[in-house]
């Protein structure tokens, strides 16, 4: 979590997969790292309801003793109390995470979605995971509960198939 930041200049969601953790020169730098608590930035500062605080700090020290002044973020881009400043963040960072997993073109009709708070709540699950209909996820549904319906009488616990079909139908519903 230092060593990254560090380095490049930046932490990403990338930043965490092999490409970038294969460099040598994180573990190096990370084995130099000596973490510490300190009691000020602990307990109090996340049970306090008036404070609710992530503090995080940082010194930087050399091998000749001298080290840079220490930095101190006390409620950091995600925090409520930064909320106007790290939405737009929040935004291009969720921008940046879709592009990593969806084409251009889905990737604009989740971001529309999720910046239209009221269409959001109102879409159905199977809608949301393919908006265009391309997997036929309504029609797949109704496929399997049609077998299901017309599904010879089990018996308990050995029926493997109809357990099959029903996980099936069943993902993310």
């Amino acid at each position: 979590m230092i060593a990254v930041p560090l380095i490049f200049g930046r932490l990403t969601a990338g930043d965490y997969e092999d490409g970038v953790a294969a460099d040598p020169r994180i573990d190096a730098l990370a084995r130099k790292d000596r973490s510490a608590s300190k009691t000020s930035n602990s307990r109090a500062t996340t049970t306090t309801p008036d404070k609710r605080s992530i503090a995080n700090a940082l010194t930087v020290e050399f091998k000749d003793g001298s080290k840079l002044d220490e930095v101190v973020c006390e409620y950091p881009i995600g925090h409520k109390r930064r909320r106007d400043e790290g939405m737009p963040v929040l935004v291009e960072k969720f921008k940046t995470n879709l592009a990593r997993r969806f084409p251009a073109k889905q990737s604009r009709k989740i971001l529309d979605l999720f910046l239209n708070d009221k269409q959001l709540q109102s879409t159905p699950v199977h809608e949301f995971v393919d908006p265009d209909g391309d997997m036929n996820i309504a029609g797949r549904i109704q496929e399997l509960s049609e077998e299901i319906r017309h599904y010879p009488t089990p018996i308990a616990r050995c029926d493997e198939q109809l357990t099959a079909l029903l996980d099936e139908r069943s993902p993310g519903f």
